[in-house]
């Protein structure tokens, strides 16, 4: 009887002992438990904040733009394309087929609508149209100045100038004789003009 009353204490003791390690091992648990879900907590607000802080910058960068002149800048090496300059050139052509023929005479690639001849070369056009008195002036645009257009006018007229040369001859040659005339001789010179002798032959 005295061993089981001697053993009583102890048992108490032992299951305060057992109670008190399992309370102290909860509270260890809980308080790792409470680290780590502060630690995913401080995580998760730093990452908000650093969301919000790029948003943030990004806002700011999108009011700073605004009101700003946002158009395209040149690009290095490249050069926008300066307007198109027209240089007129008045002409003494009225024919419109012949004038058409001599383009062709001179190199040109002949294009036509209602009221418009276009010859075109390598980087040069030129638009021709009719005035008023019918005479056909020139329009050209392209890699021409005043002066390359004022020669190319100059070529044109020239070849322009033989073409009525050659309608006139070949009248002169078809009604000669119902007019009492013949060609007595036919000279052509160095730079394509015709001289004619006619003489008058008795009908």
């Amino acid at each position: 009887m005295s061993v089981e009353v001697a053993l009583v204490p102890l048992m108490m003791g032992i299951i305060t002992a057992v109670r008190a390690s399992r309370a102290a091992n909860q509270r260890a648990r809980d308080q790792a438990w409470d680290a780590q879900r502060q630690g995913v907590d401080a995580a998760a607000t730093s990452a908000a904040q650093g969301r919000r802080s790029a948003a943030e910058e990004l806002a700011a960068q999108a009011w700073a733009v605004r009101g700003q002149d946002i158009r395209p800048t040149a690009v290095p090496g490249h050069q926008a394309a300066p307007p198109a300059v027209v240089q007129h050139v008045p002409t003494r052509i009225r024919n419109r087929p012949l004038l058409v023929t001599a383009l062709a005479d001179v190199g040109a690639r002949v294009t036509q609508d209602a009221d418009c001849v276009t010859a075109t070369w390598q980087d040069v056009r030129a638009d021709f149209r009719a005035d008023r008195s019918g005479v056909w002036n020139a329009s050209f645009t392209g890699r021409v100045g005043q002066g390359r257009a004022d020669e190319i006018a100059d070529a044109l007229d020239r070849a322009y100038g033989l073409r009525v040369q050659d309608a006139v001859l070949r009248r002169l040659r078809q009604h000669a004789g119902s007019a009492g005339l013949a060609i007595e001789s036919e000279t052509v010179e160095d730079d394509g003009a015709v001289a004619l002798v006619l003489q008058a032959v008795n009908l």
